[in-house]
């Protein structure tokens, strides 16, 4: 039987493949941010980046006076807007393509979703619904809630009203939904006198909690890969991360941190806001765990008083966070894209490309 070993350069390598890859996460691991604050503007706020086209508000325009839907021309502060014949109007998700959100329109909020232009946009109001609001989307659905008659139910739409589906339980007082990816949808449900964190599959009759035990209230803001983000806590909360089941729940509030809420979602990094010692919101990014916390309020420059974190997206090259900082001098909440590294390996990946280094140089 022929013997195989392995040459003495096999395992320099792979520690030296390691600590490359570790390097290369660290010294490229700068964060920098760039204002889209338009001209004219009063004050203005992302909601919305996956995809890679910011979306939110502009708000208190000289013209206007009144939140308005927009999207922006790449990571500059030229902006489209998405409802001129809504007295007010707001994007709330975004996805490539695709803006969701709410337009206030023949007395009602109406739930609406756009494809990049006014011209675009699809009026989701179900008939027997008193409001509507879209909070999510993936590009393929839609989902938020719509008051029927007074009460917010939770709501699930694919692309037009007649496709409308009441998610609320049938055990629950009232409902919303905020994340949906691939046919799941997260939010929550008020149930035994409490707001309890759960996801569906399309029906209401599939809700299923993720309420962990021993907390007086949790809800899901966003989700993506396996992942759902949001806050559990009552008076103050605790960004929170979930993997499909209650007892998969995570507490993201890092020390520094007294309340904290995760927003968004993408390809295992999350972003939200904590309040610090300071007492002001500070736009914060993880990686799965409270030790992985990374403030990215300290990219700003000088002179802003608190900032929130609101989407998170990546290509090959960056990883995008959409969110808004406030303007001490100013007054004003100002629209914010922080540009940093795209996810690096886990340590299990590291590992693999070490085996696959070590069996390509055994001999």
């Amino acid at each position: 039987m022929r013997r195989v070993s392995h040459s003495p350069l096999a395992v320099p390598f792979v520690v030296g493949l390691v600590q490359w890859i570790a390097w290369t996460c660290t010294s490229y691991a700068q964060w920098t941010a760039i204002s889209l604050h338009p001209e004219g503007v009063n004050s203005s706020s992302l909601s919305g980046i996956k995809g890679g086209q910011p979306s939110g508000v502009i708000l208190s325009h000289p013209q206007f006076g009144s939140p308005r839907a927009a999207i922006w021309s790449g990571l500059t502060s030229a902006y489209v807007e998405l409802a001129p014949q809504a007295s007010f109007s707001s994007v709330r998700a975004a996805a490539t393509g695709t803006q969701a959100g709410y337009a206030y329109i023949g007395g009602d909020v109406r739930a609406s979703v756009w494809h990049g232009t006014a011209g675009s946009r699809v009026d989701l109001h179900p008939e027997m619904a008193f409001s509507s609001q879209v909070y999510g989307t993936d590009g393929a659905q839609q989902v938020g809630f719509a008051s029927i008659p007074t009460t917010d139910k939770a709501a699930l739409w694919t692309g037009s009203a007649e496709s409308f589906v009441n998610l609320n339980p049938a055990n629950a007082s009232a409902s919303f939904a905020m994340g949906v990816q691939n046919g799941e949808q997260g939010g929550a449900a008020f149930i035994a006198g409490r707001w309890e964190a759960g996801m569906w599959s399309g029906t209401a009759a599939s809700w299923r909690s993720l309420h962990p035990v021993g907390w007086q209230s949790s809800q899901i803001s966003d989700m993506h890969n396996g992942e759902q983000v949001g806050r559990v806590g009552g008076g103050l909360y605790r960004a929170s991360l979930w993997r499909g089941t209650a007892g998969s729940w995570v507490n993201l509030e890092p020390p520094e941190a007294r309340d904290s809420e995760a927003n968004a979602v993408y390809d295992g990094q999350q972003v939200g806001w904590i309040i610090g010692t300071s007492g002001s919101l500070r736009a914060s990014l993880w990686h799965g765990t409270a030790a992985s916390w990374i403030d990215l309020h300290a990219v700003l420059p000088a002179g802003y008083s608190s900032s929130t974190a609101e989407d998170i997206w990546h290509d090959d090259e960056h990883t995008y966070v959409a969110g808004e900082a406030h303007n001490e001098s100013l007054n004003r909440r100002e629209a914010y894209v922080w540009i940093g590294p795209v996810p690096c390996p886990s340590a299990v990946s590291v590992l693999g490309i070490g085996l696959v280094a070590v069996l390509r140089y055994r001999r």
